[in-house]
């Protein structure tokens, strides 16, 4: 499996026994609760996942801490609703960082990753293997050109045979304002007087994006 999980309720012997696996590298996805957290040296951890914002600051550094261990570099991803946005600028205020926010993939965000990972696919064929297709491949190639007929060859390998660009639901508006937008309330109070009372219904988050004149929003597309 390349996926095991940790929690509590699961006894101490079997823990380590999963830590070990982790550790030396038997699977490379750990899915863990708080349990975790704390007191586990594991160095090659590149990547930690949040599924929503602790609720007290020291408990996301314990938990961005998994990662980033012995001098290397890591990532953390914190997933949160607009209802947690506090929490993360409370988490920015006390421990002296900033967040990249960041929406949800696009369809061609998703597209362009299944690629990468298509290309790494090829790593795993065997010569031998590749020896019976490099026929097909030449005529493909004469039929294609070289760039063309290996684009087909990721695209189909990456199940990407019908491509249809999808909204997930909302589109991500620009409110600019003459003036300064000092605080979050003000900019609500504009979109009230643009979108109604009801806006909370139809607008998902929204954000400072340069200065103090622009922000962002996202709403639902029917609501356009």
């Amino acid at each position: 499996q390349d996926c095991q999980s940790l929690h509590g309720d699961i006894p101490q012997k079997q823990r380590e026994i999963t830590l070990k696996g982790f550790r030396n590298g038997t699977f490379k996805v750990l899915v863990a609760t708080n349990v975790a957290a704390r007191g586990l040296d594991i160095p090659e951890v590149d990547l930690v996942v949040q599924s929503s914002p602790p609720k007290d600051v020291e408990s996301y550094i314990h938990r961005s801490g998994r990662t980033g261990r012995a001098g290397r570099t890591g990532i953390c991803i914190c997933f949160y609703q607009r209802k947690e946005e506090h929490q993360l600028r409370y988490v920015e205020q006390k421990a002296g960082i900033t967040f990249k926010r960041v929406g949800v993939p696009t369809a061609t965000d998703i597209i362009k990753a299944s690629s990468k990972d298509a290309m790494r696919c090829l790593d795993s064929v065997p010569q031998t293997a590749i020896e019976y297709f490099k026929d097909s491949a030449r005529l493909l190639i004469q039929e294609k050109g070289p760039v063309n007929a290996l684009a087909a060859a990721l695209a189909h390998i990456s199940g990407a045979t019908s491509i249809e660009q999808r909204s997930l639901g909302f589109v991500t508006m620009i409110l600019r304002c003459s003036e300064e937008i000092n605080n979050m309330s003000y900019a609500w109070r504009r979109l009230r007087e643009l979108l109604g009372d009801d806006v909370d219904r139809k607008v998902n988050r929204m954000c400072f994006l340069k200065g103090k004149m622009v922000r962002s929003f996202c709403i639902f597309a029917t609501e356009l």
